[in-house]
């Protein structure tokens, strides 16, 4: 009927990715209703240079993202302090570990929204293409939500 969620492997990996990408896509549409990112304030980027994004910083959300703890998870996805988490939550976004995130991708839309290309695979499964928000709040980086490419 479905991949069993109590067995792991790749179908467990790609659920939990899936689920983890429909999460803050109806989190951004909670704080955002008419829109999470579409509706930026009309402004062109500041004609400063954008900070720069290197791939110790891309994998460092990783490896945040996954690690099972609240604090570090929190440092490296954009919720609000207040929001709580799902007591299950951190434990099932282990499963980004197996995201690699591209910072050579990095295109910055505005001044705190950008865009990163990634991969994803866990062993044994085949690899697949994403796409990753990034906002920045607090001068860092941080996930905002995740899309699957075709």
């Amino acid at each position: 009927m479905g991949a069993d969620l109590k067995e792991p492997g790749p179908a467990r990996a790609r659920s939990f990715v899936a689920l983890f990408a429909v999460t803050l896509a109806a989190f951004a549409f909670l704080n955002n209703p008419f829109g999470a990112f579409s509706q930026l304030p009309p402004h062109a980027p500041t004609t400063q240079a954008p900070p720069a994004f290197t791939q110790a910083e891309a994998d460092t959300l990783v490896q945040e993202a996954s690690s099972g703890d609240e604090t570090r998870l929190r440092d490296a996805v954009a919720l609000p302090p207040d929001q709580p988490l799902n007591p299950d939550a951190s434990a099932r976004l282990r499963a980004l570990a197996g995201l690699t995130i591209d910072a050579t991708t990095f295109h910055q839309e505005a001044d705190d929204v950008a865009i990163v290309a990634a991969t994803w695979q866990q062993p044994g499964s085949t690899q697949s293409r994403w796409s990753v928000r990034l906002v920045r709040t607090d001068q860092r980086w941080k996930i905002a939500f995740t899309e699957q490419q075709p």
